[in-house]
């Protein structure tokens, strides 16, 4: 499969991001419409990057295929590529640089609403590809989904390599993070972020700017079960892959600072399910 990926990569995006690592760690044969710097193995600059660049920055050792706009106008016209996706269709948050729509009017004279594709992962409900008119002429796809028929819900994904390899020790109850606490984001290399997870029971997270948070994926990632007291309000139609339900039972024990009785097979099992379905891979499997 030969997709065009649209976007110019001027900002971090996590949903975009996500379905970009996916395409390529499955193989699939992308051309890029922008240089992805920040997703490149080789970025020098990766401390600087959101989040620090931990988890989904810096990870691919790929060459993009740029081409140059003639060609990529001659290949549109020739339906070279099978599929075109729209990696951000939205700008807002003072980064107006963000949203990428280039090549559309061509796009959608050559290809049918099945083989287009705009991703939506903005912090709120608003929903940019109804606005921008844009949604009639493909598959919408939106992280922060509140209403059925909108669009379809997605989720972020985490890099299949940076699933834990090992069975770590617990030495303590909670993971030093508190999600806000400038105070105790201490770790400024991604190992001893993660070990600190790794060594934990429960790692605190809840809903920042969106449900959707990578930090819920890296505490899953390192065998770390999430304390997250206010899932009960997340919409049924976001994070439609996290499993809710059973961080709601988890919950009942974590607040109360207890381990639950079954911890470690729950531990395992929610393990599984993220390789199964919490991958960046998997969530670009979902969409084809």
């Amino acid at each position: 499969m030969k997709v065009l990926y649209v976007y110019n990569f001027e900002y971090p995006d996590y949903q975009s991001d996500t379905i970009y690592h996916g395409l390529i760690d499955i193989g699939i044969d992308v051309y890029e419409t922008h240089y992805p710097s920040y997703m490149l193995a080789s970025y020098e600059n990766l401390s600087d990057t959101y989040g620090k660049g931990f988890t989904l920055f810096g990870k691919l050792k790929h060459t993009p295929k740029l081409e140059t706009s003639d060609t990529i106008f001659e290949k549109i016209r020739s339906k070279f590529y099978d599929v075109v996706i729209y990696g951000c269709v939205y700008d807002h948050d003072g980064m107006p640089k963000r949203k990428c729509l280039d090549y559309l009017d061509e796009v959608i004279k050559y290809y049918p609403k099945h083989k287009i594709h705009f991703i939506d992962g903005s912090d709120n409900s608003w929903n940019y590809a109804h606005s921008n008119g844009i949604a009639p002429y493909g598959t919408v796809w939106k992280t922060q989904l509140e209403s059925i028929g909108s669009a379809n819900p997605i989720c972020f994904g985490i890099p299949e390599l940076q699933l834990i390899k090992s069975n770590p020790k617990k030495e303590k109850l909670f993971a030093d993070i508190i999600p806000g606490n400038m105070n105790t984001y201490v770790y400024t290399d991604e190992e001893s972020y993660y070990n600190d997870y790794a060594r934990s029971y429960y790692g605190m997270t809840w809903k920042k700017g969106q449900w959707n948070c990578m930090r819920h994926l890296e505490i899953l990632a390192n065998k770390c079960i999430p304390y997250f007291p206010d899932i009960e309000d997340c919409p049924p139609l976001i994070m439609t892959n996290f499993p809710k339900d059973i961080i709601k039972e988890t919950n009942k024990y974590a607040r109360r600072y207890e381990i639950h009785p079954n911890y470690e097979w729950i531990n395992d099992y929610l393990f599984k399910n993220t390789k199964n379905n919490l991958t960046t891979k998997k969530i670009v499997e979902m969409m084809f």
